[in-house]
């Protein structure tokens, strides 16, 4: 048995918000690169798993609680990552009204995702193993391609 108590059909809506500055340094007539470093921030929600697991062979049954994105205190639904960004983007005039943009970006987390776990045996509400894994710094590559008009 499984059930997930965040996340799964649901609609739900996160929040993004970065504050930095950018530049707007002309290479040539045609060329133009925009440069941004920022600091920023992200709503993520916070991954609860609930299993029912029965050992092999015997009668004994836990519920099973797997969490990401855990922190010490008490669960919450939402988390708030923040990150780092440096973004290089290009505007290529092709037109007098329109350019191509080319951007690539890189994104550092400064929080980790860190992941819960705890087995309780359900016939008689003992713990059995609780464990915390902490995660590794996470990164972000991003590439866009547009059309500005």
């Amino acid at each position: 048995m499984l059930s997930e108590s965040c996340g799964g059909n649901n609609a739900s809506t996160h929040f993004k918000m970065t504050f930095g500055l950018f530049g707007d340094i002309p290479a040539n007539e045609k060329l133009t690169v925009m440069p941004y470093f920022g600091v920023g921030f992200l709503t993520m929600p916070q991954r609860k798993y609930e299993i029912i697991l029965k050992e092999q062979g015997s009668n004994i049954q836990y519920q099973t609680t797997y969490i990401w994105n855990y922190s010490d205190d008490e669960y919450d639904d939402t988390t708030t990552p923040g990150y780092l960004t440096g973004r290089l983007n290009f505007k290529y005039k092709i037109s007098q009204k329109s350019s191509l943009l080319l951007g690539l970006e890189y994104t550092w987390f400064l929080n980790t995702l860190d992941f819960y776990g705890k087995h309780t045996n359900t016939f008689n509400a003992n713990i059995e193993r609780n464990f915390s894994v902490k995660g590794n710094k996470m990164n972000m590559l991003g590439i866009s391609v547009g059309i500005r008009f």
